[in-house]
């Protein structure tokens, strides 16, 4: 018996009981806001954006890893699109030179850990008119610098209702 009239085994259960409690306050107190980017990112993904929009892959390359790499998702798979950041610059080259982009807007939906995963409307030219293409890209930093990047081609309609509709 405790001092009050109360056994031990029921204070036992009531402090484990308390320290759950707690700690479920103390986890719904500092639950993390994924629909957010953390400043750390923030500033190096906006830099690179603009760089890309300037169309001045050397102004890019300073944030993109040695082994970056970019992968491509349609229906039929996966595919790596570019490896490495003097191939990627060197790609973006061409890339700018063409006559098929015009413009891309970014819209940032949050980041899980490392990764930022954001919907991207490029515009680009298609039998000589503008054609919006949307695509969800995940992006993986490490080291401060974009290591990984997927690109995904959604099937049906999307939301610019501009998706070939699927077999």
């Amino acid at each position: 018996m405790g001092k009050h009239g109360k056994s031990a085994r029921w204070g036992v259960a009531a402090a484990a009981a308390g320290a759950f409690l707690a700690g479920a306050v103390a986890m719904a107190a500092v639950k993390v806001n994924y629909r957010t980017v953390p400043p750390e990112f923030l500033a190096t993904i906006e830099a690179a954006e603009d760089a890309f929009n300037r169309k001045d892959p050397a102004a890019m390359g300073p944030y993109l890893a040695d082994d970056y790499s970019w992968w491509q998702v349609t229906p039929t798979g996966a595919r790596e699109a570019v490896r490495g950041r003097e191939a990627t610059m060197k790609l973006l080259e061409s890339f700018y030179k063409s006559d098929v982009w015009v413009s891309s807007e970014f819209e940032r939906l949050g980041m899980v850990g490392n990764i930022l995963v954001q919907v991207e409307e490029d515009v680009v030219m298609e039998g000589g008119k503008p054609v919006t293409k949307v695509t969800l890209n995940l992006y993986e930093f490490r080291d401060g610098k974009r290591w990984r990047e997927w690109k995904f081609f959604p099937q049906g309609e999307g939301p610019a209702g501009t998706m070939a509709k699927a077999p």
